[in-house]
Order: structure tokens, then C-alpha cells, then sequence
């Protein structure tokens, strides 16, 4: 994982005491875990930093060209073919954002993203919902499972750095990208 320099850390240490001082943040946890976006603090600055990607999609060329394009943007994408793939890259590595698509062989999409959010260390992690489903009825299961965003598939790849930044950025759950 990429550490900030230590400049940063001993700045950003005394900002979140001031923070936590002045009971705008209370929750303890490592200072390498955290980020200030427009002076709130919030889990992820290392996630952040890496700009690492996971991709759950069961159709390989997908999957393939997903890693492909995003890592010639300046992603670095991790690929799984399944959620119980997912699961082991998870162990291994932790993204910054994970692109989860809705209906895998092994298991739902949908249940992934409930268990990620129930985990204490993965539920920080933003999920960008992609699905063939129709947008009207896949919308509101994929926000209502946990999934942060959504997007439809076919997607260009404009729609999709668009619906990335703005997870990332922490900005509030984007509309989702129009079809093509």
C-alpha cells in the first residue's frame, strides 16, 4: 500500500486531534486510514492514494477489457471472475472502490455487496453496482443492498471514470450513467 510522506501524517495527526477536540470526530482508528475532503474526515486515504480498483465480473472479455481501459486512466485493477474470487482478493489486497457486477455464477451480486457492508473492515469501501438489468427496477435493489452507486450496462468508459471519481470523491450517490 502507498504511505503518504511523513509531513503529511504529523500534519494530518494534528488535524484530527483538533477535529476529534472539537467533537467533529470521535470514532479512533489509524491516522494511515483516513482522509480530509474538504475538511471532513472520512476512512480511506491510503484506498485513495492507490487509485486500486476491484473488478467482479463473471464474463472474462468484460472483465478483461474493463482491467485494460482503467488501468490506461491510471487505475490499478485487481480482477475476479466471481464473488467467492472477490472474497480471496479481498484477503490479499484492499481497493479503493469496488465495481461489482450484480449477477455472477457463484453467487448474487447482491449478497456480496450486503456481506462487504456488514464487514467492519470492508464497509467503508465504496461499491459501484453495474448490471444489464433494467435501470428502473436494478436501481433501488443495488442501493437498498448497500451498493453506493449504479451505473447500466452498456456503459462507456466517460460514464464509468465519472461514476468512480464521484464515489471517491465522496461526493453523494451520482445519478446513474445513461446507457449508451
Amino acid at each position: 500500500m502507498c504511505r503518504p510522506p511523513n509531513v503529511f501524517l504529523k500534519w494530518f495527526s494534528f488535524r484530527l486531534k483538533v477535529a476529534q477536540s472539537q467533537g467533529k470526530f470521535r470514532q479512533q482508528m489509524p491516522v494511515s486510514n483516513l482522509i480530509i475532503t474538504r475538511g471532513n474526515v472520512r476512512l480511506g486515504l491510503e484506498l485513495l492514494m492507490s487509485r486500486k480498483i476491484l473488478i467482479v465480473e463473471d464474463s472474462c472479455d468484460l472483465r478483461e477489457m474493463l482491467g485494460s481501459g482503467l488501468a490506461a486512466r491510471g487505475w490499478k485493477p485487481i480482477l475476479a471472475e466471481s464473488g467467492r474470487k472477490a472474497l480471496d482478493q479481498l484477503e490479499q489486497e484492499t481497493p479503493g472502490i469496488i465495481l461489482l457486477d450484480i449477477r455472477l455464477l457463484d453467487m448474487n451480486g447482491l449478497d456480496l455487496a450486503a456481506r462487504l457492508k456488514k464487514h467492519r473492515v470492508y464497509r467503508s469501501i465504496p461499491i459501484l453496482a453495474a448490471t444489464a438489468f433494467p435501470e428502473h427496477t436494478a436501481r433501488q435493489r443495488c442501493l437498498a443492498a448497500g451498493c453506493d452507486d449504479f451505473i447500466s450496462k452498456p456503459f462507456s468508459f466517460a460514464a464509468l471514470q465519472t461514476s468512480l471519481t464521484n464515489l471517491l470523491s465522496g461526493r453523494p450517490k451520482a445519478r446513474a450513467a445513461m446507457a449508451l
